[in-house]
């Protein structure tokens, strides 16, 4: 082997090698900015962002900070993978963020963001529920859910959709039958009077207004439903059915009961 293949050998190893060395950076660069996209894409600049750990097993990843100068906690899993669950979860902490930046109450409580999430699976979906509590100030946190339905196809189906090929003034009634009996069992304790006599009186009659406002067929109130086995699931956020102190609630109807 003469000097000149042998300086071209040496050349080519160190092009080589440095063409590693810049994958490698670029592979690292992107990676350290989608990590840090729940800062840089929300406006958190003004924070000191402390990451605890990110990390993925058994397909779930998670995210868990510590935002040191808002004082929030921020937890958060979705599945690996699921593009569209990530995206959402990382603009409602986004969401969160700001906030905590606009809450100027000086409140030493630590804000939260707690989001873990289900599954659930019927012969035609398979559906990523998630169950978010959020604190950001306040007398009190909140919860509220999301649901993701995907189809066979493994293309979104939206809830409009899924619940079309329902009758929904049979989804309507057992709703609002449902949501009775909850509420009932919620409430028994403090009255006397067995479920019918308690809808008939006055506190009664005022649960009931605020419980067929809660379940008529509208958008607002229909906005998370999924299919689970062979049931129809109809998540109740606060306030929509009733008081925040009796929380939320999901109503489970089988699907043979009101199909078209």
């Amino acid at each position: 082997m003469n000097l000149n293949n042998i300086k071209n050998q040496k050349i080519s190893l160190k092009t080589t090698v440095a063409s590693l060395f810049v994958l490698l950076a670029i592979i690292l660069i992107s990676s350290l900015l989608y990590y840090k996209k729940v800062v840089s894409d929300y406006s958190a600049s003004n924070m000191t962002m402390t990451p605890i750990i990110a990390k993925v097993q058994d397909g779930v990843a998670e995210v868990n900070y510590f935002a040191t100068t808002s004082n929030a906690q921020i937890l958060a899993r979705y599945p690996k993978g699921d593009k569209i669950a990530a995206d959402y979860i990382y603009s409602e902490i986004g969401k969160f963020l700001g906030e905590i930046g606009e809450n100027t109450s000086g409140s030493s409580a630590v804000n939260q963001f707690i989001a873990p999430f289900s599954t659930s699976t019927s012969s035609n979906t398979r559906t990523i529920i998630f169950k978010i509590y959020k604190y950001s100030g306040g007398a009190h946190g909140n919860l509220y859910s999301k649901a993701i339905i995907y189809d066979k196809n493994n293309s979104v189906v939206e809830v409009k959709d899924l619940l079309a090929k329902y009758d929904m003034k049979k989804v309507v009634t057992l709703v609002g039958e449902d949501l009775k009996k909850a509420y009932y069992e919620m409430v028994k304790g403090d009255t006397k009077l067995d479920l019918k006599s308690y809808f008939k009186s006055e506190e009664g009659v005022g649960a009931l207004r605020w419980i067929s406002e809660g379940s008529i067929a509208t958008s607002t109130n229909y906005s998370v439903a999924w299919e689970d086995g062979d049931s129809l699931k109809v998540y109740i956020s606060q306030y929509q059915a009733w008081p925040y102190a009796y929380g939320d609630y999901t109503v489970s109807i089988p699907t043979s009961q009101i199909r078209k």
